[in-house]
């Protein structure tokens, strides 16, 4: 869809969309040992919170590099800026749902944190459609 000098950084950028996409689910276990201690949860809420981060920020980065070459497409302008302005706040709800899991990792607690996890995969989602190839 889009002519870009920088294809190595969209290929990037798409596999680790896709590979944030599939997660580990809840049949993946972990070391009780480890520093998550068997928790599965609260290692996919960090790596979503790490992973979504990169990706973002290297929407919004691809976007102002390139802005010129995507002048024919300004839905990506308009994509990005609402990525400047919308993520950090879910990025702060991750992180805050994660922090709160952390101390308490009840029902209710971990209800919240898979739900936010679902909205950070959604926005990924949002953006990766406009990084092809």
């Amino acid at each position: 869809m889009i002519i870009n000098k920088k294809n190595n950084i969209i290929t990037i950028f798409v596999m680790a969309a896709l590979t944030f996409s599939t997660l580990p689910g809840c049949k993946t276990t972990l070391e009780e040992g480890g520093p998550y201690k068997g928790d599965t949860l609260l290692y996919r809420a960090e790596l979503a919170s790490v992973t979504s981060y990169e990706l973002m920020n290297t929407f919004v980065k691809w976007e102002h590099d390139n802005r010129n070459l995507l002048s024919t497409h300004p839905e990506i302008k308009v994509a990005a800026d609402r990525v400047r302005t919308e993520y950090p706040k879910v990025k702060a709800g991750l992180d805050a749902a994660i922090e709160v899991y952390r101390q308490l990792p009840n029902d209710e607690n971990k209800a919240k944190l898979s739900d936010i996890i679902k909205v950070v995969q959604t926005e990924v989602a949002k953006v990766s459609k406009y990084m092809n190839p």
